[in-house]
């Protein structure tokens, strides 16, 4: 006969995917996986600023946030939209996301993505901040959303383990 397990206390998983997207790897953290936590939080963090130093802050183009320029030139084009064609609306806003999916993958990195798409709109129309084009352009998105499609997976395995005693 084996000895009885010692039933350890872990967090709810909803609780631990909170704290994993809000600081990548603070899910491992939680539940007693410090190194692990670490090592993920590290390496998401790392990775979404090479995007940053690659791409440029602009990267990150959130179909909500908009500079003073891009929401004027967007208003500009549906303007002239509803002039040729009376029956044209205006995306709605899950379009208007649909229209940028990359920021899917980005939000995922957490809240630093939230805040370097504020950062790139209020400071980046102000002080001429430009977008970044071409492949350098591409490469930034692709290792931004890539360092959020990475924190989901940490989030979906912490989560997990937290709902099964730690499995380790």
């Amino acid at each position: 006969m084996s000895a009885p397990r010692n039933p350890t206390f872990l967090p709810p998983p909803p609780l631990v995917a909170l704290a994993s997207w809000l600081i990548p790897g603070a899910g491992y953290w939680l539940i007693g996986q410090r190194v692990r936590g670490l090592v993920i939080g590290v390496t998401i963090l790392l990775l979404f600023a090479v995007g940053l130093l690659i791409g440029g802050i602009r990267v990150v183009d959130s179909p909500l946030m908009e500079s003073v320029e891009q929401r004027t030139e967007r208003l500009n084009e549906e303007a002239i939209a509803l002039r040729n064609n009376s029956s044209y609306r205006p995306p709605t806003l899950p379009v208007r996301a649909l229209q940028k999916p990359w920021f899917i993958g980005q939000v995922l990195a957490g809240p630093v993505s939230l805040v370097t798409n504020y950062i790139g709109v209020t400071w980046g129309g102000d002080r001429g901040v430009p977008f970044s084009h071409a492949r350098v352009n591409e490469i930034g998105v692709l290792y931004t959303a890539v360092a959020g499609m990475l924190n989901l997976m940490a989030i979906i395995d912490a989560a997990y383990r937290s709902s099964n005693e730690g499995g380790r």
